[in-house]
């Protein structure tokens, strides 16, 4: 039975429904719900069984999808495919003792898998079966925004190493001596071939094809549509598989339960968080991402009177939340953003961002703030 859906401005302005609609629409919201929550500990759980599978394979070589990076491992786990957006390379390793593929075997098989729709290679993902996407670029495209159909990928070198990976339980049990495992007789040895691809001014080139959505989405919201692409790229590396085991998914790294849940019930009016599936959808994600920067601003940390300061703990706040941010400067550490905007409004720019980059909670935000401020000049007309 499909849900049924009410006019917007039914909704927005109060008008009420016949009782017998109420209930039906509270049904289907709360069903909607229950299956996103469904999807969430879903997807916790085959992330954790998978990453498992994973480790007992390949030890210390162990890797998953990413917001960077696309990984893709062989059915029976003895070879690997990753697709690095940041570092803008391909690369493929094979448990040498378990597979004896030549090199040109396994740099046709890494230009396979790239030359697959993104829709496609999201159907095999052992994380994203319950996840329908429709994209029809082929992943290849993404990573070389102007590559015609046909066209081969512009290789700059190409590297092959023999390295070892410690096993998990030589990995677990020592963790220390993570350095030995070349050494030790029982790690595993494996045959790495590394394609690295011309990546000249490659974000801004990748940036290209969301430039329409971001610029609508910054002149709807009154935003910079250089801060919308640098946080893209800090989040993302522009990799339209991007996703995390918070969860979070798409270029903007939209969490659905916490910043899309958000969006949702203060910009849109619905009281529930977005599906996955709507979050792979680029333009949907910057949507998203791009109504939670003008909340942070606007809403949460409206009081903050220099444009300039507002924006640095903006960007703060898109990695951590208001309340880590307000704990930099409130009198008390503590989570409270009224008490914190008063001391904020004492200081220069300057100061809150020196503030921000040494104090905030996180290594990772004080870095994100850092990374977000210096890519922003790259994309400004």
């Amino acid at each position: 039975m499909k849900p049924r859906h009410w006019p917007l401005w039914l909704l927005l302005f109060g008008c009420s429904l016949p009782h017998a609609q109420q209930t039906d629409y509270e049904k289907w919201k709360a069903q909607h719900l229950q299956r996103y929550e469904s999807f969430s500990a879903a997807y916790l759980q085959r992330y954790q069984a998978f990453k498992q599978q994973v480790e007992q394979q390949w030890g210390s070589g162990s890797e998953l999808s990413d917001q960077d990076s696309y990984v893709a491992y062989s059915a029976d786990l003895s070879q690997k495919t990753v697709v690095d957006f940041a570092l803008q390379e391909i690369r493929v390793e094979v448990l040498a003792d378990e597979n004896s593929s030549s090199t040109e075997q396994l740099q046709q098989q890494a230009l396979q898998l790239v030359n697959q729709s993104i829709g496609t290679i999201a159907a095999a993902d052992p994380l994203l079966q319950d996840v329908s996407n429709q994209d029809a670029r082929t992943l290849a495209q993404t990573l070389v925004p102007e590559l015609k159909a046909g066209q081969p990928l512009p290789v700059a070198e190409t590297r092959v190493e023999d390295i070892s990976v410690q096993p998990a339980t030589a990995q677990q049990a020592n963790p220390a001596n993570h350095s030995a495992a070349s050494n030790d007789a029982s790690s595993k040895r494996v045959k790495r071939v590394t394609i690295r691809l011309d990546g000249k001014n490659i974000y801004q080139r990748r940036a290209q094809a969301y430039r329409p959505t971001v610029q609508q989405q910054a002149k709807l919201y009154d935003l910079d549509s250089a801060l919308l692409l640098a946080i893209m790229q800090v989040e993302s590396s522009f990799n339209p598989l991007a996703q995390s085991p918070v969860p979070a998914f798409g270029l903007m790294q939209i969490v659905p339960e916490s910043a899309g849940k958000d969006v949702n019930t203060r910009v849109f009016k619905r009281k529930q968080p977005p599906s996955a599936e709507q979050l792979f959808k680029p333009d949907d994600n910057i949507v998203f991402g791009s109504a939670y920067i003008n909340l942070l601003q606007q809403n949460y940390l409206a009081g903050i009177t220099n444009p300039t300061s507002r924006l640095y703990c903006a960007i703060a706040a898109y990695n951590t939340g208001a309340g880590n941010v307000a704990s930099v400067f409130h009198p008390e550490q503590k989570k409270r953003i009224a008490a914190a905007v008063a001391v904020i409004n004492t200081l220069s720019p300057e100061q809150v961002y020196q503030r921000l980059v040494a104090e905030l909670p996180y290594e990772e935000t004080r870095k994100y703030l850092q990374k977000v401020t210096a890519a922003i000049p790259q994309y400004q007309l």
